[in-house]
């Protein structure tokens, strides 16, 4: 009786490695597809005013190739496309190393976050990190509610950088009601905060702040002073509207609220830690002064240190066409220029300063008369002689 079993056993797993075929059969059958109806969306792409030429975005696509079938030493594939947008005017900067980085740091940052909040609150709070991603200062302006619940940090000895804390106003109206004791119900309020609510909410953007700066304090120094705050979007100035900004969105959840703070910094101010992965940058502007004197000398040292092609050269004369046909090897051509007439000096072959001729034992040297620069020796006019003959 055990043996009819174990060849049903057996006549089952055919089956399965045939119905395995079939599908494998079908996976390649849809992969031949593929290509005509990725013609037929290019050809729909191609249409005028399909794609507008102020938003260029480039859809790159990356194939992820699984094994789909394995029977009978047989290996089948499907493809799955993956399509990702990218965006040429402003690339990202953040390398998938400093992203796993900075969710480290954040989360590190977030768990702290929690322990106090909920001593201030009197109930158990959840933070996590929802979102880390670069935008530009603009973009992050143009999403942000108006009136909105913003505290503006200086970063010291950073060229002028700041930091944006920034408060959901259901958060905010919360975090007032917890910490001046009374029951946090959720309530529906549109207007910015008074001068004694800005100052209650300051309490937890300076908590904020700190712990941020303690998060940072292996990678970045982080010396931050609230500046002000601002319940305008769009007085709101920490960069430039296309400078890239790093937005990280915490999420806050206590029971019956959820909201979010949001943090956002320049990237000028994590330009250290970015150039870490091995990217080389030019920093525009950003450092403290010694920072930025210590690079001007560097500079300044590779430059004196180069080398430049000088030569000499007499002023123009004129000389006749007939002298110059009867001329030969050892034949001595008069200038007509006075002894003691300024010789044109080029720097790389552009004129640049007047000098006479001397020597200097057995060599040729220049006697600097002036240095008058590229547009001086221009407007200078040179010394003339001419052929006697």
């Amino acid at each position: 009786m055990g043996e009819p079993e174990e060849r049903g056993a057996v006549q089952g797993g055919d089956a399965a490695d045939r119905g395995g075929a079939d599908e494998a059969s079908a996976a390649a059958a849809g992969n031949a597809e593929a290509p005509a109806g990725s013609e037929a969306a290019g050809a729909s792409a191609d249409a005028p005013g399909a794609t507008d030429a102020a938003d260029v975005v480039v859809a790159t696509a990356t194939e992820e190739v699984g094994d789909a079938v394995e029977g009978n030493g047989a290996a089948g594939a499907a493809r799955r496309l993956v399509v990702r947008p990218y965006d040429f005017r402003q690339p990202s900067r953040i390398s998938k190393d400093r992203l796993r980085s900075l969710r480290a740091i954040y989360g590190l940052m977030a768990k702290a976050l929690e322990g106090w909040m909920t001593g201030r609150v009197r109930e158990h709070t959840d933070l996590e990190v929802a979102s880390l991603d670069q935008h530009s200062f603009g973009e992050l302006v143009f999403s942000m509610p108006t009136p909105c619940c913003s505290y503006v940090y200086d970063v010291a000895d950073s060229g002028g950088q700041q930091l944006l804390i920034d408060f959901d106003a259901d958060l905010a109206f919360f975090l007032i009601d917890r910490l001046l004791g009374g029951s946090g119900e959720p309530v529906e309020v549109t207007r910015p905060l008074s001068l004694i609510e800005q100052g209650v909410v300051r309490i937890v953007a300076d908590r904020v702040a700190t712990e941020l700066a303690e998060a940072w304090k292996e990678h970045v120094r982080f010396n931050l002073t609230l500046s002000r705050f601002e319940s305008i979007p769009d007085v709101i100035q920490i960069a430039n509207r296309e400078d890239p900004i790093l937005v990280t969105v915490l999420k806050v959840r206590v029971e019956g609220m959820e909201g979010a703070i949001r943090l956002c910094l320049p990237f000028a101010v994590l330009e250290k830690f970015l150039a870490g992965a091995g990217a080389r940058r030019v920093r525009a502007g950003g450092g403290s002064e010694e920072e930025r004197a210590a690079d001007r000398e560097g500079v300044e040292a590779a430059i004196r240190a180069s080398s430049v092609e000088i030569s000499a050269r007499l002023p123009v004369f004129p000389v006749r066409l007939g002298r110059l046909t009867r001329l030969q090897v050892g034949d001595v051509l008069e200038t007509g220029l006075d002894t003691n007439v300024a010789i044109e000096v080029l720097v790389n072959g552009q004129d640049r300063a007047r000098a006479r001729a001397g020597r200097v034992g057995r060599r040729l040297a220049l006697e600097i008369l002036d240095w008058p620069g590229l547009a001086g020796a221009q407007q200078a006019a040179p010394a003339r002689g001419g052929d006697s003959e």
